[in-house]
Formats: structure tokens, C-alpha cells, sequence
């Protein structure tokens, strides 16, 4: 069973509170973690894909645990030297580059997970620096930042654009009366 609790609140910074009892294997967004529990971590760079690590491949409705156990190993053994794998305690901050995939085995019977989203106007500019006049850039923000829906993305790109963004190019590209 996947308890998930959210609060967001969205300015040109999202920070959301989350109680989660089992994570699938997922791609990290712009963010950081702190983390209250025992948590096992296991970690592989950007430069696989998703299907190379397993993403989805575990049901659901069944704890990552299975993941673990059944497909870890495995996975592992294909892609030697990928894996990185990492305990926090209670108390421990842990930060995970962006498009880096993780999988999470919570080690207690009840974890907490805070984490930020933070980007900074460069880290921004330098991220859709590779949207075109006519991409949806309203879903790519959402996919690349971890945003909860198209509004609050709409939202938060329209605040980076208007109060953050210096790239003049990156501005013209994106017209924010069509979002």
C-alpha cells in the first residue's frame, strides 16, 4: 500500500512535504531532500534510461522492497560500476543531481521525506535552453521540475520569466500570453 501526503506551496520555489510508506524507481527532478527514517538508496546516472534501470517494472500496489530483491540485482549486474547505493538515518540530508534514477526501501514502518525544489535564473536558462518556438513548454517545465499539474506550471514559469530570467533569447522563444 503507497501512502503519499502532499502540501505545495508555489512561488518561484515549491516545497512539498511528503509522507510516503513505498517509492518506485524514478528520475529525480530539481530538488532537495532531508529525510527522517532509515532509508535504503539505490542510485544509477542520467546516461541510462529509464527502461535500463527498471523504472515501472515493479507493480505498484507492491513495496519497493520487491524492487530491491527482485530486480536490483540483476540490473546491477548488467550495468557494472552504475550503481550507487547509500543508507540516510534519521537526521540525514541527501542530495540527488537532477535526472539521476532512484529507488527508495524504507527501512522503518513510518518515514518522513521534506524536500525543495530550488532552481536559480542560470540553472533555469541553462535547462530550456533547448525549447523551440512551438514546444509546450508548459510540460516540459512541469516534467523537468516535478511541478504537480499545467497550472501551477503555467504559474511558476510565467514568476521565472517575469521576475528572473536575463536571457533575452529564452524569453523571446517562450511567449507567455500564449500558456
Amino acid at each position: 500500500m503507497t501512502l503519499i501526503l502532499t502540501l505545495t506551496l508555489t512561488l518561484t520555489l515549491t516545497i512539498t512535504l511528503t509522507l510516503i510508506l513505498t517509492l518506485d524507481l524514478h528520475a529525480q527532478v530539481l530538488k532537495f531532500d532531508s529525510f527522517q527514517g532509515s532509508k535504503l538508496w539505490a542510485l544509477f546516472p542520467p546516461e541510462l534510461s529509464e527502461e535500463e534501470v527498471g523504472t515501472g517494472i515493479n507493480p505498484d500496489d507492491e513495496p519497493s522492497s520487491n524492487w530491491f530483491l527482485r530486480h536490483l540485482p540483476h540490473i546491477a549486474a548488467k550495468y557494472p560500476g552504475k550503481l550507487l547505493l547509500a543508507r540516510t538515518l534519521p537526521g540525514s540530508v541527501l542530495h540527488i543531481p537532477p535526472g539521476w534514477h532512484h529507488a527508495v526501501w524504507n527501512l522503518n514502518s513510518m518515514n518522513i521525506a521534506v524536500t525543495q525544489n530550488f532552481v536559480t535564473s542560470r540553472r533555469f536558462e541553462l535547462s530550456i535552453a533547448d525549447v523551440n518556438p512551438g514546444d509546450d513548454v508548459a510540460a516540459i517545465v512541469e516534467s523537468r521540475y516535478g511541478l504537480a499539474n499545467r497550472k501551477a506550471a503555467v504559474r511558476w514559469l510565467k514568476a521565472i520569466l517575469d521576475q528572473t530570467c536575463t536571457d533575452i533569447d529564452i524569453r523571446k522563444r517562450i511567449d507567455i500570453n500564449t500558456l
